[in-house]
C-alpha cells in the first residue's frame, strides 16, 4: 500500500507545527491539534467561520462559497475556509480570532427537575472496633454490621492488605462501595473531600463533562469542547 506524502502545517502566532498527509482536511487536522476552530455547518464550508489566512504554501482554487464569502466580507485573497481546504503542500498559515472558538456555547438552563440522589458508587466513613478474643468476628462481618449494609459478599486480598494499614479504632477508615456490594477503595482514615462522579454529554456540536458532587449533586466543574468527530 502505497503511503501518502506528508506536508507541515505551521500556525503563525500560536508555537504550533505539525504534519499531516496529503489531501488532509486542514480544519479537521488543526483540530486534531487541539485548535478549536469554528466549524458550525460541520465541514461544509456554509457558516464561513473557519476562516485561515494563508502566508505562504500552495493555495487551493477558490470554491463557489469562499467567492461569495469574499465579495461579502471584503477578505482578503489569500483566505480561505479551513473545512474545504485539502492540505498539499507544506504551508504557514494565520488563524483570525473571528475564526476561533475560545469559549463554547453550551444551554445552561431548562426545566428543574427533582431527583433523589442515589448513586451507585458511595463513600462511608467508618470507626470499626478491634477483633478481640471475646469476639471473634470476622472482617468481612464486623464491615457490615458498621456500615449496615448487608449485601457486602466478598473481600478482596488488596482491601485485606489496606485494612491492615488502618487504625480502624482512633482515626476510622474511608470506604468506597459499589452497589453497597463490591468494595471499590478504601482509605486509612476519615477523608471529607467529596466524591465526585461524571457526568458527560455527547452532542451533535458539543462535548460536555461535569465533576458531580455524588453526595449533593453540586457541579464542581465543567469542561466543554467541540465535538471534534462531527462530520
Amino acid at each position: 500500500m502505497e503511503r501518502r506524502k506528508k506536508f507541515r502545517v505551521k500556525v503563525e502566532g500560536r508555537g504550533l507545527e505539525f504534519q499531516v498527509a496529503a489531501g488532509v482536511n486542514l480544519a479537521q487536522s488543526l483540530q486534531k491539534a487541539g485548535v478549536n476552530l469554528a466549524t458550525w455547518c460541520q465541514f461544509r464550508g456554509q457558516c464561513g467561520r473557519c476562516a485561515v489566512d494563508v502566508i505562504t504554501g500552495p493555495l487551493p482554487p477558490l470554491r463557489r462559497q469562499e467567492i461569495l464569502f469574499q465579495e461579502r466580507g471584503n477578505w482578503p485573497p489569500n483566505r480561505r475556509l479551513a473545512c474545504l481546504f485539502p492540505v498539499s503542500g507544506d504551508i504557514s498559515i494565520s488563524i483570525p480570532e473571528s475564526s476561533l472558538m475560545e469559549k463554547v456555547p453550551v444551554l445552561t438552563r431548562g426545566v428543574s427537575v427533582s431527583t433523589p440522589l442515589n448513586p451507585a458508587v458511595k463513600k462511608y466513613h467508618v470507626f470499626l472496633p478491634a477483633a478481640s478474643l471475646k469476639s471473634p468476628t470476622a472482617t468481612l462481618d464486623r464491615l457490615k454490621k458498621a456500615l449496615g449494609i448487608k449485601k457486602l459478599t466478598s473481600i478482596t486480598p488488596e482491601v485485606i492488605r489496606a485494612l491492615e494499614k488502618c487504625d480502624l479504632e482512633k482515626k476510622g477508615l474511608t470506604i468506597i462501595i459499589y452497589e453497597e456490594e463490591e468494595i471499590l477503595a478504601i482509605k486509612p482514615e476519615v477523608d471529607a473531600s467529596p466524591l465526585l462522579g461524571l457526568a458527560v454529554d455527547l452532542g451533535t456540536t458539543t462535548l460536555v463533562m461535569e465533576a458531580v458532587d455524588l453526595e449533593s449533586g453540586r457541579v464542581v466543574a465543567q469542561e466543554v469542547s467541540l465535538n471534534h468527530h462531527v462530520r
